[in-house]
């Protein structure tokens, strides 16, 4: 069969559902190794962008400590959300694998080199569950390939696929930012014996990216830290909660706070010898549990 006609009936899935679905990106935030390669790779790939610009330099908001990146109009970038922002990598790997589609089609050839790595449609770069952890940053490595020869067409400020993202970087900071108000409104409720608390300044906070801390508090005999999330649901088993996050196994907090919004707070203490990370979610033993509150 001529591969043009092969081609027609190759299955792809719609746009953003090519080759990463959006649980998947999420567990992979859990995954201190796979998490923490691709927000590196990521950040190279923004610096041998910008820094040509001269758009890239120190976080304003950080002075005591090294801490580079994208500069828009003397503020810290959104852009600096893409190292760790899961539904931005669904977004820019399946349009990535879709672009490669797109040119098989086009041009009725069976591969295409990038960076010294053939690409073929008989062998598309598909994420899976199953995939070891091993194999999950080898696929990372082949398709970042694709994101630097088409940095410009990704991250450039104007581009179609810029916009795409921004969006996406917003809706999470903006959910993120309801979540942390709807518990500070109640913060006494969870913890009596405070005396003041300070929250992060948002965007650019290197605590918040560097620790997992959004807020800092004072009690009458000891300090304590939070990391606030907006969840969509939390799962209530007999022995154990489960919720589908992004936490990370390194956070340096000492509460983990959980926010559907208007609808329920819950409050665990950070113990990393009993919390466990799955690929259904993040489970919480209920003797973790401080607080909680319906509303």
């Amino acid at each position: 069969m001529d591969i043009k006609e092969r081609l027609k009936t190759l299955q792809i899935d719609p746009l953003y559902r090519t080759s990463l679905d959006e649980n998947l990106a999420l567990c992979w935030q859990r995954n201190d190794n796979i998490k923490y390669f691709l927000a590196g790779e990521i950040r190279k790939i923004l610096e041998e962008l910008y820094k040509p610009l001269g758009m890239w330099g120190q976080n304003p908001k950080t002075k005591d400590k090294v801490d580079f990146g994208v500069i828009e109009d003397g503020k810290w970038s959104p852009l600096m959300q893409a190292d760790t922002h899961y539904t931005g990598h669904t977004i820019i790997f399946n349009r990535c694998n879709k672009s490669l589609v797109d040119y098989y089609r086009k041009t009725g050839k069976e591969s295409i080199e990038i960076d010294g790595t053939i690409f073929s449609y008989k062998d598309q770069i598909v994420f899976s569950h199953d995939d070891s952890e091993s194999k999950t940053i080898e696929k990372i490595k082949k398709i970042l390939k694709i994101v630097r020869h088409k940095k410009e067409n990704i991250f450039l400020i104007g581009c179609d696929l810029y916009n795409v993202l921004i969006e996406s970087y917003k809706k999470t900071m903006d959910r993120g930012d309801e979540a942390q108000k709807f518990y500070e409104k109640d913060i006494n409720f969870f913890f009596p014996d405070l005396i003041e608390y300070v929250s992060t300044t948002g965007r650019g906070d290197y605590n918040d990216r560097k620790e997992g801390v959004d807020v800092w508090k004072k009690h009458v005999n000891y300090n304590s830290t939070d990391q606030i999330k907006s969840v969509g649901t939390i799962i209530d088993k007999r022995d154990y909660y489960i919720i589908n996050t992004s936490i990370s196994p390194k956070s340096k907090c000492d509460y983990f706070v959980f926010v559907v919004v208007g609808k329920r707070i819950i409050v665990f203490r950070n113990d990393k010898s009993k919390i466990e990370y799955t690929n259904e979610g993040v489970k919480f033993p209920k003797e973790l549990r401080h607080e909680e509150k319906f509303y």
